[in-house]
């Protein structure tokens, strides 16, 4: 009998540990967005995995992509808008993922 294949497992895990790290480093604070950022890159991850199986490269580079994005973003949040709506924040940094 075949072993099962786990190569989606490993790169979840650590596309998830780097996204941690990086979230945690550019937030000032752990709340809910936080788990919005968190959710966004669970699709994303689950997305990119099923449309290109077996694939841990093209999961580390969206991985990546993400943390960068994260950061550039936090920038312009706190230097333009910092009188938004916290609301308005999360579904500005949902959009451009999933579109």
């Amino acid at each position: 009998m075949a072993k099962p294949d786990r190569n989606w497992l490993t790169a979840a895990v650590l596309t998830l540990s780097l996204y941690v790290l990086v979230s945690l480093a550019a937030l000032e604070e752990f709340d809910l967005f936080f788990f919005v950022m968190l959710g966004a890159l669970i699709g994303c991850v689950a997305m990119f995995n099923r449309l290109f199986p077996g694939s841990r490269f093209t999961t580390m580079a969206l991985a990546n992509f993400l943390s960068v994005y994260i950061c550039l973003y936090i920038f312009f949040v706190n230097a333009n808008f910092v009188g938004a709506a916290p609301w308005a924040v999360r579904l500005a940094y949902i959009l451009p993922i999933f579109a």
